[in-house]
Formats: structure tokens, C-alpha cells, sequence
């Protein structure tokens, strides 16, 4: 977290990308107030690099049962400006649907399909442009 907090931007730079929430935040997820404030550490990094955020998550079990996709304390979710979630497909193995679980600037029906992502070969099929 130092070397990004500390990153100068770069030419072409829009996004970093953070693999996973549970290698970065070393607080407890059930606890607002510190998911919170893990959060705006990860919103000041954005505003002095002038790039998106990304912060990979993976959900809890009773999040992937309900569809959701959360783990942890809501603040993950109250915290973020948009949430977004990778969800398998009952009928074709081989398929993931990228679907938009919290947008303040755009709208929920978004979602991208995915196909072929254990050959190597994904393949998008927008169901609605992004």
C-alpha cells in the first residue's frame, strides 16, 4: 500500500488494480468504521494518481448463495461509488456474467458475459453496452 499511496502518475495509467481485499487490509471486514477508513485511504490514492481503484473480493458463502456477492460489513458496500460482481452461469460452465451490484453514476442493468475463460479465450458478448 505505501508504493501506490506514494505512485507518481504515469501517461496512460487509469486503473490499479488491487488482487485481493484480504492481502491489502490487514483490519477486521466486520467493522465499519475500519472498512471505511481502509476505503479512504484507497479513495486518496485514487484522487492523487488520477486513476480508478479496482479491489478484488472474494464473497462469503452466504453471499454467493443469495447473489449478492458480499463478504463482511456493509461498508464495503456503503463505501464504494459502484460494486460489481462476477457470477457463474447454472448452464454453461465455461461462462461468467459481470453484473453491476451498486452504480451511483450509471445504471444496475449493465452486465457483460464472458465465455471461455478456462482455455484462455474469453470471449465478451455485451447484453448491454457499458
Amino acid at each position: 500500500m505505501h508504493e501506490a499511496r506514494n505512485a507518481h502518475p504515469r501517461a496512460g495509467r487509469y486503473r490499479l488494480h488491487i488482487d485481493t481485499s484480504a492481502d491489502v487490509f490487514g483490519g477486521d471486514e466486520i467493522s465499519r468504521s475500519q472498512v471505511r477508513q481502509f476505503v479512504g485511504l484507497l479513495i486518496g490514492i485514487a484522487l492523487r494518481n488520477n486513476c480508478a481503484v479496482i479491489l478484488l473480493a472474494h464473497p462469503s458463502m452466504s453471499g454467493m448463495a443469495s447473489g449478492t456477492g458480499t463478504s463482511g460489513s456493509t461498508g464495503w458496500h456503503n463505501s464504494v461509488r459502484s460494486r460489481m460482481y462476477l457470477e457463474g452461469d447454472d448452464k454453461d460452465d465455461d461462462a461468467r456474467t459481470l453484473k453491476f451490484k451498486k452504480s451511483n453514476y450509471g445504471g444496475l442493468r449493465r452486465r457483460q458475459t464472458q465465455q471461455g475463460h478456462r482455455q484462455g479465450r474469453a470471449q465478451g458478448r455485451n447484453e448491454r453496452p457499458f
